[in-house]
């Protein structure tokens, strides 16, 4: 490390970190790249939009939903780290972005988030601690990280035939006709309750049912007997043959996106809750890779590749660059 790298993060904190726009508290400070400032109110507007998600998710706001924030803001203050490499590497390559697509940009996101009201964006900005110069700034910046992304991505090579035959071997399941899946499976059937208090008591006993056959401390036949309600409930709650267009749509998919000896649930339904034991699941599987296989594997083998080109490229941006962290570690 240089005597330049050591002084870049004690020069940015002693200067108290001069914004674009004028002074910026060091307490502001979430991160530095070779010596840029990025700000929490940077990252707080850029995460908005999924911490706003989250709160009609989790409207109580309870550690949920704090979690879930805390770990939106790490993930979004990593992209933002990327993001200044990027541009890093775009002002090495000497490009511009034309002022009208800045504004038209800016426009699109106050119709988006804020219905076209200016003045409701304006608050936000004021709330967050940002101005309306570093919010275009941020604009500029997503476009520009958004174009040079695109380049890495098209300089990624075709793909093989044997790739494609490789990934067909290998994701048969994936690509056959789920309408002829058939199951084996014993189950454990319990009424939902002609209460919500009811239905609540009867999920947390599949709860304990389940915890106690995955323990071993059930067998799953015999507690079929003794509490399913079904009519196969004195078989032992064997279910064989069944196909997946018999079954509801939420049953079927916990039940075939599984294996063999897995036991699943409570998964519930309008008439009560389901508990599962996968004996046997069959599959009819395609034989021949068709037009539509082919096209489907082409482009996941090469939004793969693309991933995979442009990590590299930004780990080797981060290997050659000063990255100071301050806030939002982990």
């Amino acid at each position: 490390m240089t005597l330049r790298h050591l002084f870049i993060p004690l020069l940015t904190l002693l200067s108290l970190l001069q914004a674009e726009d004028g002074f910026v508290p060091v307490n502001s400070v979430a991160a530095t790249v070779n010596g840029e400032v990025i700000t929490k109110s940077e990252i707080r507007m850029a995460a908005l939009p999924i911490i706003r998600q989250l709160s009609e998710r989790y409207p109580k706001r309870g550690p949920e939903f704090q979690r879930q924030t805390e770990k939106t803001l790490k993930r979004v203050l990593n992209e933002m780290i990327d993001r200044e490499l990027i541009l890093d590497k775009f002002k090495e390559l000497g490009g511009d972005i034309p002022e009208q697509t800045i504004k038209e940009e800016v426009k699109n996101q106050i119709d988006q988030l804020y219905g076209g009201d200016e003045v409701t964006f304006l608050n936000e900005l004021k709330r967050i601690g940002m101005s309306r110069k570093n919010f275009e700034k941020s604009q500029r910046d997503k476009i520009i990280v958004g174009s040079l992304k695109q380049q890495r991505y098209a300089t990624v090579g075709a793909i093989t035939p044997s790739e494609i035959q490789n990934e067909f071997n290998k994701e048969k399941a994936r690509f056959r006709d789920t309408s002829k899946d058939v199951g084996d499976f014993y189950k454990i059937f319990l009424p939902p309750g002609k209460s919500q208090q009811e239905f609540d008591a009867n999920f947390v006993k599949g709860q304990k049912i389940v915890e106690a056959l995955k323990s071993g401390k059930r067998d799953f036949q015999q507690t079929a007997r003794e509490l399913s309600t079904d009519g196969l409930a004195d078989k032992g709650g064997e279910w064989f043959g069944v196909k997946r267009g018999d079954l509801n749509e939420e049953f079927a998919a916990v039940l075939f996106d599984s294996k063999p000896g897995d036991i699943l649930g409570p998964v519930p339904s309008n008439f009560g809750f389901s508990i599962i034991k996968v004996k046997k699941l069959h599959f009819t599987l395609p034989t021949k890779i068709t037009p539509e296989i082919k096209n489907h594997i082409e482009n996941k083998l090469s939004a793969e590749k693309r991933l995979l080109a442009y990590e590299s490229w930004i780990k080797r941006l981060r290997n050659d660059s000063l990255i100071n962290i301050y806030a939002f570690k982990d």
